[in-house]
């Protein structure tokens, strides 16, 4: 590689740590009781405790609000409180998203008096109303999810820092976040002896899990927690990982560890996650891995099978100039419609929307997911009028419509998603650095290596080359993956290189391609190998 473009790659990357503020410590992070309400919920919990009243927390299904629910109630029982607490995740497909009726009736039936919520809530006044008619005495909303006025609950505590931020310097983090937040605050308040930095690992996992910006606080909890989980502190990570944690990296967590985690909360229930994280047995630990394991693959089969159900209709939009991919299918398995809404969203870089009839409710599910920096939730205000619900943030979002509904709701978020530059559906970072084939050593992806972790507001570098693709071999049900060889036009150079959910891409092979690709290390039989995953041109 030319000492020009290695220049350019380090300037560049140099760049965006400075914006990221990469020396930040966790000893520089903020204090907990900056964040507004956090000391009434502390001192409202402690006063629980010591009457030796009982408390529910009401969870959510994904992994955010799994580990959340987890820290808030390892912490509970570290600190003496483990029999005035207990916890309820939803059922996704009986009770709908977080805090419900259905959540407060098992409330109000098995004796709890108080309710917090970890990772939802902000929205949910209809069933916090309803626990007043009960007779709930307490309601506390912890959450980090962006409110509607017409929504956010009479409660008695909110923490959401989008709600109020007050005088915390950072707003974007996560639900567990919170949650560990709320336990320092219940510690300093008790002058408890316990080690905080215990839980970091699953709050790095969050920060991952729920694309939060690599930055400040953030990066501080991902750099700590990460060390947490590279050294095997917990068994279930080194059962998930074969005993293979030392190297640990975003992308594993990305793309391995949290799919795991969110499948079981979308084809069966949460509980069986928080339940591998709490546990101190082995051999039950063990028993829940490979239900998590199972579980999962049963989601990447479902996917594969669905992706391949609407390919062609989602082809025909991206082709038609939509800037909004929608698609209904009344058959879809509605615990995945935002995993298919991503796939869609990444491979044609545009907002993707996927819906399916909810029978019980009579109504279409559906979850939305973006490229680029559109802003999701910003977009779906427009259409806020022609909907029964929506929710969520930047990136991500939930929207529930009638039938009668559909066509007017379609229209306006097509229309507002127009508004958008091709450039601002593009993936955040900067252009792709082109070089050639011959340029990819262990020297260029070990000084990439060096500035990790990569993630939202610190993209990892993109590169681009020109030459040929030799398609070798196929996988997935559809087809969908890819795996051969691709040789420079410059010189004698190839390497291993893989399309992932690319089904196209077997079409190219033999023929001269420009691609954009991320290199990236694999281990095989003990055996270290760099290769690039790359991406077809739309």
């Amino acid at each position: 590689m030319s000492n020009i473009v290695l220049k350019q790659i380090e300037e560049v990357l140099d760049r965006q740590e400075q914006g990221r503020n990469a020396k930040y410590k966790l000893s520089d992070i903020p204090e907990a009781h900056l964040i507004p309400g956090m000391k009434e919920a502390s001192a409202k919990i402690i006063e629980i405790f010591k009457k030796k009243e009982l408390l529910l927390l009401v969870g959510d299904y994904d992994a955010d609000g799994i580990f959340a629910s987890s820290i808030f109630i390892d912490f509970c029982r570290l600190a003496g409180f483990g029999d005035y607490v207990d916890y309820i995740v939803p059922d996704r497909f009986v009770d709908g998203y977080g805090v419900s009726k259905n959540m407060v009736n098992y409330a109000s039936l098995n004796n709890f008096k108080h309710i917090i919520t970890v990772d939802n809530g902000i929205g949910a006044k209809e069933a916090t109303d309803y626990a007043k008619e009960v007779g709930i005495e307490t309601v506390i909303i912890t959450d980090h999810h962006t409110p509607k006025e017409d929504t956010i609950p009479d409660v008695d505590i909110i923490v959401d820092l989008k709600l109020n931020q007050g005088d915390f310097p950072f707003v974007d983090i996560s639900g567990a976040t919170i949650a560990w937040y709320l336990c320092v605050q219940i510690r300093e308040d008790l002058n408890l002896n316990i080690d905080m930095r215990q839980w970091l690992d699953l709050v790095a996992i969050t920060v991952i899990s729920d694309v939060m910006p690599l930055q400040d606080i953030n990066l501080a909890f991902y750099t700590h927690g990460i060390e947490l989980l590279r050294n095997s502190s917990r068994p279930w990570v080194d059962m998930i990982f074969e005993s293979n944690t030392e190297n640990i990296t975003e992308a594993d967590l990305g793309f391995r560890l949290v799919p795991m985690i969110n499948a079981i909360g979308r084809l069966d229930h949460a509980k069986h996650a928080i339940e591998m994280v709490l546990s101190k047995e082995r051999s039950f630990m063990r028993k829940k891995v490979e239900f998590l394991l199972e579980t999962n693959n049963k989601r990447k089969i479902m996917t594969e099978s669905f992706l391949h159900r609407v390919s062609s209709e989602a082809a025909s939009q991206f082709q038609n100039g939509d800037k909004a991919i929608i698609l209904f299918d009344d058959d879809l398995h509605e615990g995945i419609v935002g995993i298919i809404a991503g796939k869609i969203a990444e491979t044609y870089q545009r907002t993707a929307f996927v819906f399916t009839w909810n029978r019980a409710k009579q109504c279409w599910k559906g979850s939305g997911r973006t490229s680029g920096a559109v802003h999701l939730y910003n977009m779906c205000l427009a259409a806020q009028d022609s909907v029964l619900g929506f929710g969520g943030h930047a990136g991500a979002i939930g929207v529930a419509l009638t039938e009668d509904q559909r066509k007017e709701w379609i229209a306006k978020i097509k229309k507002e998603a127009k508004k958008n530059s091709d450039e601002l559906f593009l993936p955040l970072g900067e252009k792709p650095f082109i070089i050639d084939i011959s340029d990819i050593t262990e020297d260029l992806y070990n000084k990439i290596d060096s500035y990790r972790p990569f993630g939202n507001a610190f993209p990892e570098p993109l590169f681009r080359t020109e030459g040929i693709f030799i398609a070798s071999n196929s996988y997935g049900m559809s087809s969908n993956h890819w795996k051969g060889s691709f040789s420079s036009k410059k010189s004698d150079a190839s390497i291993q290189t893989w399309f992932f959910h690319n089904k196209d891409a077997g079409k190219f092979s033999n023929k001269n391609v420009d691609i954009t690709f991320k290199i990236v290390k694999s281990s095989f039989k003990g055996e270290d190998q760099i290769l690039i995953h790359g991406n077809l041109p739309k």
